[in-house]
């Protein structure tokens, strides 16, 4: 059975389904994830169960892992996968938050582009909230996706940028 891929109805992301992510997947089915996640931004996949090790191996079908820094205390979050780490966006009614930064940089006036074009941004996150030091990231305001050259407003930028 072909993987379901359904465009959701805000400004970004996509529900996949009829996919099991525990097993190797299809070379043909993680091309069209990737797909739907670079054209979608976010992907949604219900009703997994994933094992660490799984969770890992799914994961690498999009590139080398880049892992994350300590948490508070100094330490892997999973000393046991240190590929992993626990993010959370959540909010109290349990629905997660995202932002569409290409539309967001799409609906800017003229003038603003004009503006912001050539300016940078700085994320200092030089240090975590266990003072441990961390790397800066530098990036222009308004840059441009490597695949898609689409331009979008800066947050961070992932390896395929």
């Amino acid at each position: 059975m072909a993987i379901a891929i359904k465009n959701l109805d805000a400004a970004l992301g996509a529900e996949i389904a009829d996919i099991d992510l525990s097993k190797p997947l299809p070379r043909g089915d993680v091309d069209a994830i990737e797909a739907a996640w670079r054209e979608r931004l976010v992907v949604v996949f219900h009703g997994q169960s994933l094992s660490d090790p799984q969770l890992v191996a799914f994961s690498r079908n999009f590139g080398e892992l880049d892992p994350p820094g300590p948490n508070p205390y100094g330490e892997s979050f999973n000393k046991e996968h240190p590929e992993l780490n626990v993010i959370s966006n959540v909010v109290e009614d349990g629905k997660p938050y995202f932002a569409n930064m290409f539309a967001a940089y799409e609906s800017l006036p003229a003038d603003l582009k004009k503006a912001i074009e050539g300016k940078f941004a700085v994320h200092d996150a030089s240090r975590n909230s266990a003072g441990i030091l961390h790397m800066i990231k530098r990036g222009s305001v308004a840059c441009a996706h490597s695949a898609s050259s689409n331009a979008s407003l800066l947050v961070t930028l992932r390896p395929s940028t």
